[in-house]
């Protein structure tokens, strides 16, 4: 899903040759699956010649089929940005020439006000935001 959304949001093509599977954190970090066994053998029978998978189950290819293997190239991962090298047609650019990590941080009490805004009624700090109608 995680790949999905990347491309959709960036109009970036996932590849068609890779396939992937794994469960993804909010840090971004991917998490073993089971049945590699299983999923390899419908990537390899669908074409693929390429299958992401996490890391953590890279001993679990011993139990691959040796045919699986011989046509099938495995990309074991850790983070999501391995995931989406290997999988977008190119990576994602900072738009703006702004990278997530420079973007200028507004505190609350700075934003300007909006008169169709109400008060937070579920919030006692300063900070609160508005709730527009």
């Amino acid at each position: 899903m995680a790949t999905a959304i990347t491309s959709a949001l960036c109009k970036i093509p996932i590849r068609h040759d890779v396939a992937m599977t794994g469960e993804i954190t909010l840090l971004g970090r991917i998490l073993p699956i089971g049945g590699l066994k299983e999923k390899s053998m419908a990537a390899y029978r669908s074409g693929i010649k390429t299958v992401i998978i996490p890391a953590d189950n890279e001993p679990d290819l011993a139990e691959v089929d040796s045919a699986v293997k011989d046509h099938v190239h495995f990309e074991p991962v850790e983070q999501i940005d391995q995931v989406l090298k290997l999988a977008l047609t190119e990576m994602p650019s900072p738009h703006d020439g702004i990278s997530a990590g420079e973007a200028k941080r507004v505190p609350i009490s700075e934003k300007k006000s909006d008169s169709s805004a109400v008060p937070r009624t579920d919030c006692t700090s300063p900070d609160c935001q508005t709730i527009p109608q």
